[in-house]
């Protein structure tokens, strides 16, 4: 897979990303493919030093062609959006007896279930 052109801001900012301390793991790693891709590495080449697989290399050299930098962003997931408990205690022990008690249950089911 290979990447015609990376200007030079796109270069300098993939660079700063795939450096950067703060950044996620998995933006690291797509900022890196891209880079190996614009060097003229083959996808195989490139899933091997960044530790992915091709068909990922192919994945993100494509967003990358099609969208730019933003294209190797998140997008968005299918589904509901995320639950907040709203249970909240003031008392820090309710939560750990809550959290023990979910263990327990969950260690239940996990024994009946071999018992089948």
């Amino acid at each position: 897979m290979r990447i015609q052109m990376v200007s030079d801001a796109d270069r300098a900012e993939l660079e700063r990303c795939a450096r950067a301390k703060g950044a996620s793991a998995r933006m690291v790693e797509r900022a890196r493919t891209v880079l190996l891709a614009a060097d003229g590495l083959t996808g195989a080449q490139i899933a091997e030093r960044a530790g992915c697989t091709e068909p990922t290399v192919i994945k993100w050299c494509r967003r990358y062609t099609e969208a730019g930098l933003t294209g190797l962003e998140d997008t968005p997931r299918p589904g509901g959006p995320k639950t907040v408990l709203t249970e909240v205690s003031d008392k820090p022990s309710d939560y750990g007896s809550r959290l023990l008690q979910t263990q327990r249950d969950v260690t239940r089911r996990r024994n009946s279930s071999d018992l089948r």
